[in-house]
């Protein structure tokens, strides 16, 4: 004999619809959740290395090994993601060799607090060496970049000191740190 063919009634494949529509929006509830703290976490990590790798004792910015590990950090936050971008600056402040000691330590200071001021709190600041600066600007695009750069330039500078600028954007100038800090250098030497 034959077994006849059991249809559910509707009201039973209504529940089940439902009980997997709610499985399904839990789980990408507690993915997106997931997302976020590990982006929160990368973000903290990077303010972490930029402290804990080394400061420039004049300054207090981060130093150059931290700016590297800064630029490493956002490709891995970026790639992780799938998507985004971001900006690396590279700026020389000239004239300081014209200055005595005491004035050239001040010119520092002063763009020390220019950068602190004119960036935001999770982008990454480093005193590179001598007269050399970088920005990791974090989510930035070029024209986010030629923003912070006119602003940096608006403020008052001390006699004798000059800016020069170097850009470059993750992915469209490279994707290694390395080839991002050498496109923003190609740039400085254009611009000087």
């Amino acid at each position: 004999m034959l077994a006849a063919a059991v249809t559910p009634a509707p009201s039973l494949v209504f529940g089940m619809i439902a009980v997997a529509a709610t499985a399904s929006i839990g789980a990408f509830v507690l993915i997106e959740r997931r997302s976020r703290e590990l982006s929160a976490s990368l973000d903290e990590t990077i303010r972490r290395l930029l402290q804990a790798g080394g400061t420039d004792e004049l300054t207090g910015l981060a130093s150059r090994a931290a700016f590297g590990r800064a630029i490493e950090g956002e490709i891995a936050r970026v790639r992780r993601g799938g998507q985004g971008r971001f900006a690396i600056l590279r700026i020389d402040v000239l004239g300081l060799s014209k200055m005595d000691a005491a004035n050239g330590e001040t010119a520092l200071l002063w763009f020390a607090g220019v950068l602190s001021r004119q960036t935001r709190g999770i982008d990454g600041r480093a005193r590179l060496g001598g007269d050399e600066f970088g920005i990791v600007l974090v989510g930035a695009d070029s024209g986010t970049a030629s923003r912070v750069v006119d602003r940096i330039r608006a403020m008052p500078a001390p006699a004798n000191v000059r800016l020069t600028f170097g850009v470059a954007t993750y992915p469209d100038d490279g994707a290694t740190p390395e080839a991002l800090v050498q496109r923003a250098e190609e740039e400085l030497a254009v611009l000087a």
